[in-house]
């Protein structure tokens, strides 16, 4: 197409016009983001409503639970209204509880409808209607939200301690007082040790002191692996404060403020608790026997790592022998069992370094000792827990620590190097050690509830170490055995017997013998949810 010579280019706008759309475009979006809006709105009123459905049929499987093992209509219903009255807490127009009586079936651990026989769990179906504020223009007035839940007795639990008895017993036999003072560095002159024993026979339930830990640690029992040791007791003391025992919580926060923040407790080892379930939590444990754990257990934490504390710093001398390079090294804490069956207490396990020099009669220094006496954790295992009579038994079953004979700091063998009139140095290797022994016990608790615990039982009986010369080291010494060396072995047995019996006592732990303690009732109507 040619341009007309003095003609110039027109341009003209197509036809459409375009005026006004703006406002039509801006209500189709408003329309819409409104009706996303208002879906969210009835979305999240469904969502509101299953979650208190979820949280009623909770409630009250668990409540109707304490009914079980009764398959009786009648009390199970009885049970649940009572509860869901208490439920006031919901939205919407509820439907009648549906309460169905069963059993978990022993293979698949699923619920199983029956009503006949032993029933051990109940199944709690909530239902409620919620009406829509903005889904009915699209045909839907109203919702329905259904949330089940399943009630069931949880396992006996029981509180039970193997040696800390001995730990909290008393100033001149416990370690407590000592490490409080000496190691830990808080002053018991304020409150003295006779205080401290005034916690004893009073008990914390679990579930409170792991709430007051959550509170002001924000973790609790089952999900802490260290916490400050004076952050346990300030929990402790919280717990029985709410019991009324004023005077006890105020004397466990004065000790706690002396404790440093450095100080912590690992919590795993020193209380161990069936994590299987929710049955270790609904036990009950003395306050002094929990204390005295932990304090052993901030010992373990602390020394620089070492775990090694002097045993000059106790309180302890001994005839004959010197301890000034005498350690007691405290490899794992005594540890406080919560739970069932198949639950295990345990006893300290240490190691006992000697390095010194023996005096007989007018000699000073008749002999050199360098050993290490190892003693490991006696254990006491939860065996069986009977509810069903008016007096409820406990099961132990309790094997002792065994001792050797090892190394100056566990390394090679225990040595005796004696120095004879002519000035001749004996090398001589020690043996010795102490052999477990195992047995039972049935432990019945009085009715009614607020009878105590029985009381402790020891398991074994009393052995000492009795360390002897290796004979491959008296090859070719003849008469000098009879004249010298067993005459300087009675002094060393004699001086091990005046030592050990009070320091292995301070952490709970005696040679041959275990003394189990029950620190609570068992736990015989807990409720659980099931799955």
């Amino acid at each position: 197409m040619t341009r007309r010579p003095g003609r110039r280019w027109r341009f003209r706008p197509d036809n459409g016009d375009e005026s006004g759309t703006i406002l039509p475009m801006t209500a189709l979006i408003v329309t819409i983001v409104l009706g996303f809006t208002a879906f969210a709105v009835d979305l999240g009123t469904g969502r509101v409503a299953a979650r208190d459905m979820q949280a009623v049929a909770d409630a009250v499987a668990l409540d109707t639970a304490r009914v079980l093992p009764s398959c009786n209509a009648t009390k199970l219903s009885t049970q649940a209204n009572q509860s869901f009255a208490r439920q006031t807490k919901r939205i919407g127009s509820m439907d009648p509880l549906v309460i169905t009586p069963g059993h978990i079936d022993a293979t698949t651990k699923k619920f199983v409808a029956s009503t006949s026989g032993a029933c051990n769990a109940v199944k709690i179906t909530a239902r409620t209607t919620v009406d829509y504020q903005f889904a009915p223009v699209i045909g839907t007035s109203s919702g329905a939200a259904s949330r089940f839940s399943i009630g069931t007795r949880a396992d006996p639990a029981l509180c039970f301690s193997a040696g800390t008895r001995a730990i909290v017993l008393n100033t001149a036999e416990s370690a407590l007082g000592p490490i409080l003072n000496r190691i830990l560095g808080a002053n018991l002159s304020v409150v003295g040790y006779s205080g401290l024993v005034d916690l004893k026979g009073r008990f914390v339930p679990l579930l409170d002191l792991d709430a007051e830990l959550k509170a002001g640690t924000g973790h609790g029992l089952l999900d802490t692996t260290t916490v400050q040791l004076r952050q346990l007791m300030v929990a402790e003391a919280a717990v029985l404060r709410r019991q009324g025992n004023t005077a006890q919580a105020t004397l466990l926060e004065s000790v706690a403020v002396q404790i440093a923040t450095n100080v912590v407790v690992n919590l795993p080892r020193m209380l161990k608790l069936d994590t299987t379930g929710s049955s270790a939590l609904t036990a009950s444990v003395d306050a002094l026997d929990l204390l005295g754990v932990a304090v052993i257990g901030g010992v373990v934490q602390v020394a620089n790592g070492m775990n090694a504390v002097k045993i000059s710093d106790l309180g302890i001398s001994v005839a004959n022998i010197s301890l000034a390079n005498a350690n007691v090294t405290i490899i794992e804490p005594p540890v406080i069992a919560c739970g069932k069956v198949g639950t295990q207490a345990k006893t300290a396990q240490v190691r006992v370094d000697l390095k010194t020099g023996l005096g007989i009669g007018t000699l000073a220094r008749a002999a050199d000792v360098s050993m290490g006496i190892r003693v490991a954790q006696g254990t006491a295992t939860l065996t069986a827990i009977d509810c069903a009579a008016s007096s409820p038994t406990a099961t132990i079953n309790a094997l002792t620590s065994v001792a050797d004979l090892q190394g100056y700091g566990g390394v090679g063998s225990a040595e005796l190097n004696i120095v004879t009139l002519l000035f001749i140095q004996l090398g001589l290797k020690l043996t010795g050690g102490v052999a477990a022994t195992s047995s039972s016990h049935v432990f019945t608790f009085s009715s009614p509830d607020s009878q105590p615990p029985p009381p402790m039982y020891t398991f074994g009986s009393t052995l000492g170490l009795d360390v002897k010369v290796d004979p491959s080291s008296l090859l070719g010494l003849g008469g000098l055995v009879g004249t010298v060396v067993n005459p300087i072995l009675g002094v060393l047995n004699a001086a091990l017997g005046s030592l050990l019996t009070p320091l292995l006592g301070m952490f709970g732990i005696k040679l041959g013998t275990m003394d189990v303690t029950m620190l609570g009732r068992p736990s015989c109507n807990g409720v659980k949810l099931g799955s």
